[in-house]
């Protein structure tokens, strides 16, 4: 299968990856209903990596061996697709962005801007 490239000097995106949400006019993403029916369904047909509303991760129960990425507006999931967090610089660069990241069990969040630091 053919993966494509969303901008000039990106690789291509991962093919484990969805996202949901909803996009306003001010370009801040919305939370949507069943986001731990779509985790669920996503987790089953292996997928491994979510860009949703940050609004979602309240109570969110994320499955074994994915990673969810909560999400305020909209370059923060653009980042979140394009920016590799997997390596150390990616993720600091993400968590400096406020974005919020979960794998399994374990939450981390920092919001530089505010300065305020989260786990």
């Amino acid at each position: 299968r053919r993966q494509r490239q969303l901008y000039k000097g990106t690789g291509p995106l991962d093919p484990d990856l969805f996202a949901f949400g909803e996009i306003g006019l001010s370009a801040e993403i919305r939370a949507v209903p069943q986001a731990q029916r779509r985790v669920n369904e996503a987790a089953r047909l292996g997928l491994k990596k979510c860009v949703l509303p940050e609004m979602c991760l309240e109570g969110l129960k994320v499955p074994d061996g994915m990673k969810v990425i909560g999400v305020r507006t909209l370059r923060q999931a653009i980042n979140a697709v394009l920016v590799e967090t997997e390596t150390e610089a990616g993720l600091k660069a993400c968590l400096n962005a406020g974005m919020v990241i979960t794998k399994g069990n374990e939450r981390k969040t920092w919001l530089g801007a505010r300065g305020r630091n989260g786990a």
